[in-house]
């Protein structure tokens, strides 16, 4: 089982690979075209517009790497046995500090990547929802990741629980899973 949205993955990487050809093309353009004449505020107008385009690609850059680390992250915790990992484990993985991975982290909460796993802010850890098993019982029901059947928008529902699609508004009911302690 994956823990990251690799379609939404994939698809903000055509998108941003798409922004990329336009904002590097352009701003080769727009740089070429301000320093062959045309008078100051020609010049100064093309500089701006090839600027923005160069902040084009630092995103596309950025996002690229964030891209890149949560599909590294994905490897890190299929292989993980007890449905815990500290973040600490996955900054030492990543070779990564703390900084940095806790923008990447808000970034993919922000972005809805993460799936199937629970940030712990009181531990500093993920919980895996298919892998943890507590060593006490718990009355407490399993989440179960589906998607809607009207607007296919990921939902997070407790097993046999009924809730609205946040999206299209549509009644979803979860399967009741019955666990084994």
């Amino acid at each position: 089982m994956d823990y990251i949205n690799k379609n939404t993955l994939f698809v903000k990487l055509g998108i941003w690979s798409v922004l990329f050809v336009f904002g590097f093309t352009m701003a080769f353009c727009c740089f070429g075209a301000a320093t062959s004449g045309g008078g100051f505020a020609v010049s100064a107008w093309l500089c701006f517009l090839g600027f923005l385009n160069v902040m084009l690609v630092v995103y596309y850059i950025r996002t690229l790497m964030f891209l890149g680390m949560f599909l590294r992250m994905n490897n890190l915790l299929v292989n993980d046995e007890d449905g815990l990992v500290p973040v600490k484990e996955i900054c030492d993985y990543l070779q990564m500090d703390r900084k940095k991975f806790e923008k990447a982290r808000l970034y993919g909460i922000r972005k809805k990547i993460f799936i199937n796993m629970v940030y712990d802010d009181a531990n500093d850890r993920f919980i895996l929802s298919d892998r943890y098993k507590p060593g006490e019982k718990t009355t407490a029901k399993p989440f179960i990741g589906m998607s809607c059947p009207g607007c296919a928008a990921a939902l997070k529902i407790r097993s046999g629980a009924t809730c609205q699609c946040p999206v299209c508004g549509r009644e979803v009911t979860a399967p009741s899973i019955i666990v084994e302690e």
